[in-house]
């Protein structure tokens, strides 16, 4: 949404797993909350270039920006789910884990989307074809009111 230079936090769930286990049994970890993330962090943009070099693209992927307020219908009154990405950058701090657990993230974000791309291409799912229906959200966004975007 918007610019996509909005920051996010990723979180693998093998990281999220692991900030568990060393929360069980921890004496420290007793009635207490962890944020369970990763301190490296990355913009839609970003990601859309991690992707890319997953995929062996040597040009980077045309980045359409898009304003979700052109979308009234994840106007969160009817019965359809939020706009699927946050406006704001959204991050947070696994400080506390580090300092208390002793526990760290430990993937990587781009080695991780480069294992699930290879997964994807080496599977049938890759040669299916999708339905205008399964397509709709994106259709939506791709016929944005911004016509500059196309």
């Amino acid at each position: 949404p918007l610019s996509g230079d909005q920051l996010v936090c990723l979180t693998n769930l093998e990281d999220t797993a692991g900030l568990i286990s060393a929360a069980i049994g921890h004496p420290a970890a007793f009635n207490e909350v962890f944020n369970a993330g990763t301190d490296r962090y990355i913009s839609y943009k970003g990601l859309i270039s991690i992707i890319d070099s997953a995929l062996g693209h040597e040009t980077a992927s045309k980045i359409l920006s898009y304003d979700p307020k052109n979308f009234p219908e994840w106007d969160g009154k009817e019965d359809v789910a939020e706009f699927p990405f946050r406006k704001e950058t959204f991050i947070t701090s696994v400080n506390k884990a580090k300092d208390v657990l002793n526990w760290s993230p430990t993937r990587s974000l781009a080695k991780d989307v480069k294992g699930e791309v290879d997964e994807y291409l080496s599977s049938s799912k890759a040669k299916d074809t999708w339905s205008i229906k399964q397509l709709r959200y994106d259709f939506e966004i791709i016929a944005s009111k911004d016509p500059s975007a196309l």
